[in-house]
């Protein structure tokens, strides 16, 4: 019962600490995610089987104690392997030395179950005397040795490569690092001393330290940006049309001129690589995102212009045009993504009423068209649907094709 008391208190501090890393990664999470609520899971079977063992020996029940030492080797080799498979993750180490470290962890997995098979037959891992006491066999010490060095090569590798970091990453890198070798040297003491619950004891401690220094420090970052990305669009909603234009007068800095259009004054295609992006990471990391839509248009005859009447006058109708979307779209960021095509980011009131704007950006259009005077804008758009949606790219191209639709429409309107 003493033993079994570690075990028991080790399984309910590991699931409180990490339930969130538990139940809230995904099959489309990121691998690091994944690989480390494997090693989580494995972890908690662990405990289970360690819990067990302690209950089993009170009861001098040979044959289910010999069973749950089984099970007990096996998670325990496990561990190490799926530990391994999330740095060689986390790092995002693809090249040979990450392959080498993979191998071995599944080698050592590999050999762990032969001695197992074999230990059914002669006792080579454990086995129990006269008296019902357990007696550990060579094989356990060298499958200690090979978990320990492999347990120490990884936390080497990374605090080595958080020394040559910067940051946050450093910090991460090196929770990491130092969480392995808390976990080496309680193997290293569980090796001593056969019957106490250490190694146990040391992945509570290794856990606690990459949830502290890194998996609630990524959630709260992820939550900033999330807060940061919410007011900013909710300061957006309320801006007037005056206010817009003022600000894009007042863009001065050069790092916000650097994501301007010179010729329009709308957003340049890096503010849209970079809105696509912080969109994308919300989409992977199922983090709920306000509902949007991505509308494309291109101005038509823009070479007929630049033809006929000159680059200035062809300058002149991209304006216009550009300033017709900017009017109709005036809540939702606007972004030049080519020589004639832009994007429109639609959230907001205008995400509401979003039908009712594109309708009247196509009226403008084919008036326009029709007159011979003004801008004629070709328009496509689609919404964001949650549980279809896997990239913001997928949603671009719909409202492409839609557009390429719309642009053949009014070509056939004559």
């Amino acid at each position: 019962m003493y033993y079994a008391s570690f075990g028991l208190l080790s399984l309910i501090l590991h699931i409180i600490i990490n339930y969130r890393a538990l139940t809230k990664i995904k099959s489309d999470s990121p691998v690091p995610a994944i690989r480390y609520r494997q090693f989580l899971i494995g972890v908690m079977i662990y405990y289970a089987s360690d819990i067990c063992w302690g209950f089993l020996m009170d009861l001098k029940n040979i044959p289910l104690v010999y069973t749950d030492t089984v099970i007990y080797f096996f998670f325990m080799v496990l561990s190490v392997l799926l530990w391994t498979r999330y740095v060689v993750a986390y790092l995002d180490r693809k090249d040979l030395f990450g392959k080498i470290l993979t191998c071995a962890g599944y080698a050592l997995f590999i050999y762990e179950i032969l001695n197992l098979a074999v230990n059914f037959f002669y006792p080579i891992v454990f086995t129990f005397n006269e008296n019902k006491e357990y007696i550990p066999g060579k094989a356990r010490y060298i499958t200690l040795g090979i978990q320990v060095l492999l347990f120490l090569i990884t936390s080497v590798y990374t605090l080595f490569t958080a020394s040559v970091t910067k940051d946050k990453e450093k910090i991460h890198n090196s929770a990491i690092g130092f969480s392995g070798l808390v976990m080496t040297v309680f193997i290293i003491v569980q090796t001593l001393f056969p019957l106490l619950p250490f190694y146990a004891i040391g992945i509570l401690i290794g856990t606690c330290i990459v949830h502290v220094c890194v998996t609630e420090d990524e959630r709260i970052d992820h939550s900033r940006e999330l807060f940061i990305m919410r007011a900013r669009a909710a300061t957006e909603h309320m801006e007037s049309e005056k206010l817009k234009r003022e600000q894009l007068q007042a863009l001065n800095s050069e790092k916000e001129l650097a994501r301007r259009d010179d010729l329009t004054g709308v957003k340049n295609k890096t503010a849209y690589n970079e809105l696509e992006k912080s969109v994308q990471y919300n989409i992977d990391n199922d983090i709920n995102y306000l509902p949007f839509a991505i509308a494309v248009c291109d101005i038509n005859d823009l070479k007929k212009v630049n033809d006929s009447d000159g680059h200035v006058a062809g300058d002149e109708y991209l304006k216009a045009a550009a300033k017709l979307i900017c009017d109709i779209f005036d809540h939702s960021p606007v972004f030049r993504v080519g020589g004639d095509e832009f994007a429109v980011f639609l959230r907001g009131s205008d995400y509401t009423n979003r039908e009712e704007l594109v309708g009247q950006l196509r009226k403008s259009s084919r008036d326009n068209y029709k007159s011979g005077d003004g801008p004629v804008v070709a328009i496509g758009m689609s919404e964001y649907f949650p549980n279809h949606d896997k990239r913001v790219s997928d949603i671009f191209e719909r409202a492409d094709s839609e557009m390429y639709h719309d642009k053949s429409m009014i070509k056939n309107s004559d």
